[in-house]
C-alpha cells in the first residue's frame, strides 16, 4: 500500500536491524578495543593495509549482492540465469588485485603483510558469495547467525592474538572473523544446494556488473580510499584518527534498521525502489543522521583522543568530515533503491559528477573538502536527475 510501510517490509527491516546491530558491535569492537589493545600506531598501520582488501571486498560485494538479489528476488516464470560466470569473473579480479597489492606493498617494504591479506581476501570472497545467496533468498536468520559467529570469533582472536603476536593481532582477528562467517554459511545445506545449482556458467552481463559496482563505488572511493590516501600522505597516527572518524560515521548507519541488501531485496520484490515506502525510510534516516552528525562533530575529537591516548586533536582538519556525514550515509541506500528501480544511468551519472568535482576541489583545498563536496553532489544528482 502506498504511503506507508507494508507489514512484511517492516518485518524485513527489523530483521535487517538485528543484523545491523551485530555490525555495530563489530564496528565498535574493532575501532574501540583495537587501538586500546594494540596501540594507535599499530591500529592505523593495520587498517591502512587492510584497506586494500576492504576495497576489493566492497567491489565484489556490490556486484555479488546486487546481481544475486536481483536474479533470485524477482518473480520469474523461468529459472534465473546461474551465477557461476559472475563468481569466476570475481575470482579473476580478486587474483589481479592481490597481485597488484603485493607489488605495491613489496615496493614499500611491507610485503610481509601479504601473508595475512591473501587468506583474508580468500575467506572474504567465499563469505561474500554465500551472503549474496542468503540475502537474495531472504534467509536473514542465517545471515544473523553467521554474523554472530563471526563476531564471537573476532573477539576471541583479538584477545588471544594480543598475547601471541601483537604486531599482527588485528590481522589475525579479521581472518578469524571471515573464516567463522564462511564456515557458518557452508554448514547450511539449503544454501550449499543453491550454491551448487548456480555454479554453471551463464552469459556475462558486463553492463549489470558495472552498474552494480557503481552502487558501492562512491563509498569505496570516499571511505576506504580516504584511508589509503591518508596512509600515503600522512603518518599512521593520522590514519588512525581518520579511521575512527569514518567508523563513527558508519556507526550511524548501523544504529538504524536500514540494511542496504535488505532494502534492495524488498525493493526488488516489490519493484518499489522509488516508491513511497522507500522514501519514508530514507527521509527518516536522513533526519536522524543530521542530528547524529551534529553531536559527533563535538564528541569525535574527545573519543579519538581517549582511544589513541593523545591530546584532543582534529588531525589535519578531519573533524570537518562530519559535515558530509548525512550525505555519505545516504549514498549507498539511494544507489541500491535506484538499482532496484532500474535507474542505472542515474547511478553512473551521480558517481561521475561527484568524483569529478570532488577531485577538482581536492587538489587545491585537500582531502576533507573533496570528500564533503563529493558526497553532497552525489546525493543531489541522485535525487534530482531523471532516470
Amino acid at each position: 500500500m502506498r504511503g506507508h510501510l507494508s507489514r512484511s517490509s517492516a518485518l524485513s527491516h527489523l530483521k535487517g536491524g538485528a543484523i545491523q546491530l551485530l555490525a555495530l558491535i563489530f564496528l565498535l569492537l574493532q575501532n574501540a578495543a583495537g587501538p586500546l589493545l594494540y596501540g594507535g600506531e599499530n591500529y592505523g598501520a593495520t587498517f591502512f593495509f587492510l584497506s586494500f582488501v576492504f576495497i576489493l571486498q566492497g567491489a565484489l560485494e556490490s556486484v555479488f549482492f546486487a546481481v544475486t538479489i536481483e536474479r533470485l528476488g524477482e518473480d520469474r516464470h523461468e529459472r534465473p540465469p546461474p551465477l557461476g560466470t559472475m563468481w569466476r569473473d570475481g575470482a579473476v579480479l580478486a587474483i589481479l588485485v592481490l597481485i597488484g597489492t603485493g607489488v605495491v606493498l613489496t615496493l614499500r617494504g611491507d610485503g610481509r603483510y601479504m601473508v595475512w591479506l591473501v587468506p583474508i581476501a580468500s575467506a572474504q570472497f567465499v563469505t561474500t558469495a554465500l551472503m549474496g545467496l542468503a540475502y537474495g533468498t531472504q534467509r536473514l536468520r542465517l545471515v544473523f547467525s553467521a554474523n554472530l559467529m563471526a563476531l564471537v570469533a573476532f573477539t576471541t582472536a583479538m584477545l588471544v592474538m594480543r598475547k601471541v603476536d601483537s604486531s599482527f593481532g588485528l590481522m589475525g582477528a579479521f581472518l578469524a572473523h571471515q573464516i567463522a562467517a564462511a564456515f557458518r554459511l557452508l554448514c547450511d545445506a539449503p544454501l550449499r544446494r543453491l550454491g551448487r545449482a548456480n555454479l554453471a556458467p551463464a552469459t556475462r552481463d558486463a553492463r549489470t556488473y558495472l552498474v552494480a559496482f557503481f552502487t558501492r563505488a562512491p563509498v569505496l572511493v570516499l571511505g576506504n580510499g580516504l584511508i589509503v590516501a591518508a596512509g600515503i600522505l600522512f603518518d599512521y597516527r593520522v590514519v588512525a584518527i581518520a579511521k575512527i572518524y569514518l567508523s563513527l560515521m558508519n556507526a550511524g548507519r548501523f544504529v538504524l534498521p536500514l540494511s542496504g541488501p535488505v532494502l534492495q531485496s524488498i525493493a526488488t520484490r516489490e519493484r518499489g525502489g522509488d516508491g513511497d515506502s522507500t522514501r519514508i525510510v530514507l527521509a527518516f534516516a536522513a533526519c536522524f543522521w543530521v542530528v547524529l552528525a551534529g553531536l559527533l562533530f563535538f564528541a569525535a575529537p574527545r573519543i579519538a583522543a581517549a582511544l589513541l591516548d593523545t591530546p584532543s586533536q582534529t588531525g589535519f582538519g578531519l573533524i570537518w568530515l562530519f559535515i558530509g556525514m548525512p550525505a555519505y550515509l545516504l549514498m549507498q541506500p539511494l544507489a541500491l533503491a535506484a538499482f532496484a528501480a532500474g535507474a542505472h544511468r542515474r547511478i553512473i551519472l551521480s558517481f561521475l559528477v561527484a568524483i569529478s568535482f570532488g577531485i577538482v576541489i581536492l587538489v587545491p583545498f585537500g582531502l576533507v573538502a573533496g570528500f564533503v563536496t563529493s558526497v553532497f553532489l552525489y546525493v543531489a544528482v541522485m535525487v534530482l536527475a531523471p532516470r
